[in-house]
């Protein structure tokens, strides 16, 4: 592993960014993730769902603790990490096998015909998730990671909009009859022109008790970032802009 020290950019870069509005169900969120997926879900931490690798730590024989303790730290010394809050910090996940002498490659199943499971990992493996969302009491977090020569802050950055986008079925702008007029329609057009991207753009126009979904053409769909989604919630309320992740029904 090449030292951090030989580059002038960081050998880690981290991102996170709450996402107000809630992700659903836990399947489909899986289901969204690229291999190698990562799910943590432990009493009284909160829950992750990972997917990708940023990097991946191996280590074998009896010195294994040692390797991946050595290889986390060269890999975190220079990170430079804007998670937000903890519970979206960077981590790795992974495990050690009980054996450091590669016994368990030669452990087999129940009926002693088949290979152990377990035959293909090494004595230890830690995966450092490239995407991760993460179910914090006060709502989820998404978290970009990236390692090497290419992670750039402003690369990071650019990936935590395209992974929303990617995560996102929907965009939501709710609106009282009372607040449209050639102002506001001028206000959408140039905010949601703004932000071409591939989230289907929906409009729920409220009048009294009666509400009614407008679904915006294919020429509509926008990116859904964090400039677009503060633009318009301070226009139309925080409230009133919603976006549906995978999962969420």
């Amino acid at each position: 592993m090449e030292s951090p020290h030989n580059t002038d950019r960081p050998r880690l870069v981290s991102r996170s960014v709450p996402l107000a509005d809630p992700v659903g169900s836990f399947r489909t969120l899986v289901d969204a993730m690229e291999p190698p997926r990562t799910v943590w879900n432990a009493a009284d931490e909160a829950r992750v769902v990972a997917g990708g690798a940023a990097a991946t730590l191996t280590a074998d024989g009896e010195n294994r603790f040692e390797g991946i303790r050595t290889a986390a730290e060269r890999l975190f010394e220079t990170g430079d990490v804007h998670a937000g809050t903890e519970a979206a910090c960077p981590r790795l996940f992974g495990g050690f096998a009980f054996h450091g002498d590669g016994a368990a490659d030669n452990d087999t199943a129940d009926n002693e015909s088949r290979p152990s499971p377990w035959a293909a990992f090494p004595n230890a493996r830690f995966v450092f998730p490239r995407v991760q969302v993460t179910q914090t009491d006060s709502g989820p977090w998404l978290t970009v990671n990236a390692v090497g020569p290419a992670a750039t802050p402003a690369a990071v950055e650019a990936k935590l909009d395209d992974e929303r986008e990617r995560l996102a079925r929907s965009l939501t702008i709710e609106v009282a009859d009372t607040a449209i007029d050639d102002a506001f329609t001028e206000f959408l057009a140039t905010a949601l022109g703004a932000a071409p991207g591939a989230c289907p753009v929906r409009l729920l126009y409220c009048a009294g008790e009666v509400r009614a979904p407008v679904q915006l053409g294919d020429g509509w769909q926008v990116k859904p970032t964090e400039e677009l989604l503060q633009t318009l919630r301070e226009r139309i309320g925080g409230a009133n802009v919603r976006v549906a992740y995978a999962g969420d029904h």
